[in-house]
């Protein structure tokens, strides 16, 4: 009876131990499907790589043109998919643990060997056609200035095998847009200086200090306009309603500085900017040929010592692309386009 007994105990703890193992492998086997990357992982990982190279999820939000709280759910899953903690956020500020400086550096790795296989496609496919990537802010295609209309028509000229599409982007996000080869070519007048791309001098675009002739401030504007441009003290008190970009515009931080404006409203692009002038709100710049596309009767230049401003536009692109020869080619189409306006 006791031989039985110690028999069937033995038994039972093979069985036993034969589940364990097979639940070990189950668990290995889940582990490691965990890591296979998906189009899903891809996309967080590009988020991360955005944080880290602009210290922060808030920056990386204004860069990816999309909201923090978006970038904060990014970071969150990707960190619950590797099992790991990859930064510390919060007052102290944005930091990398260990795994994430790891996992930034792989990341790093996989998205460029990712660029190098799309652009090997690209230029192969370019043999038989192919398509050209240019994006640009709102404002650029309707400036005779810019010369686009002229260039596009050049270019499919020149290379006819090629498709050029052609999209509008908020100017914060057009850089890193490029870098990340979303873009194959950028038009922007907010130069990030990206070690990755090349920026070369595109055109300038005239800039000036409008409101509506019919807004209740237009008379404040003016008294305050002639009074600095004649080098008097404006009226005491007197702070001019004023639309300003929602983003970043260095080319007019010193007329922001020194005009005594109250931002009343902010503008993601050129044409919520010229719907709050127009509907009275107060005074923005704006660039010159937006009269011929508002109706000139309806706005008034203030004048200013800053104004009329030349406000310099850059083409920005890869230096490592694979589609130099048709990026070259546009931006020379642009330039023959500029000298024959």
């Amino acid at each position: 009876m006791e031989t039985a007994i110690r028999d069937s105990a033995d038994r039972l703890a093979k069985k036993e131990q034969g589940c364990l193992v097979y639940l070990h492998q189950l668990q290995e086997s889940s582990r490691m499907a965990k890591f296979s990357t998906s189009s899903y992982d891809i996309r967080q990982l590009r988020t991360f790589t955005t944080v880290v190279e602009f210290g922060g999820m808030s920056a990386a939000a204004i860069k990816l043109g999309t909201s923090l709280s978006s970038v904060s759910r990014d970071i969150t899953a990707l960190e619950t998919r590797l099992g790991i903690a990859l930064c510390s956020r919060g007052r102290s500020g944005f930091s990398l643990t260990p795994h994430g400086a790891d996992v930034h550096g792989a990341a790093l790795q996989l998205l460029e060997a990712m660029k190098i296989f799309e652009q090997t496609v690209d230029h192969s496919r370019s043999s038989a056609g192919g398509t050209l990537t240019l994006g640009s802010i709102d404002s650029v295609i309707t400036n005779p200035e810019a010369g686009i209309v002229r260039a596009l028509s050049q270019i499919h000229r020149i290379l006819p095998d090629i498709q050029v599409n052609v999209s509008m982007h908020p100017v914060s996000v057009i850089d890193v847009k490029v870098r990340n080869s979303e873009l194959d070519m950028g038009i922007t007048a907010q130069p990030e200086g990206l070690p990755a791309l090349v920026y070369e001098n595109a055109f300038k675009e005239n800039q000036r200090l409008y409101i509506a002739r019919y807004s209740p401030h237009v008379q404040l504007a003016k008294a305050v306009g002639e009074a600095l441009s004649a080098g008097r003290e404006p009226p005491a008190g007197s702070r001019i309603p004023y639309i300003a970009r929602s983003y970043r515009a260095d080319a007019f931080s010193e007329l922001e500085r020194v005009m005594p404006f109250q931002v009343v409203a902010r503008g993601s692009s050129l044409e919520s900017i010229l719907a709050s002038v127009l509907a009275g709100l107060g005074c923005a710049v704006l660039p010159a040929h937006i009269l011929s596309k508002a109706g000139g009767e309806q706005l008034m230049e203030i004048p200013t010592p800053f104004t009329p401003m030349d406000v310099q536009f850059h083409f920005a692109y890869r230096r490592d692309s694979l589609k130099l020869r048709a990026i070259r080619t546009m931006v020379a189409c642009f330039h023959e386009a500029a000298l024959k306006r």
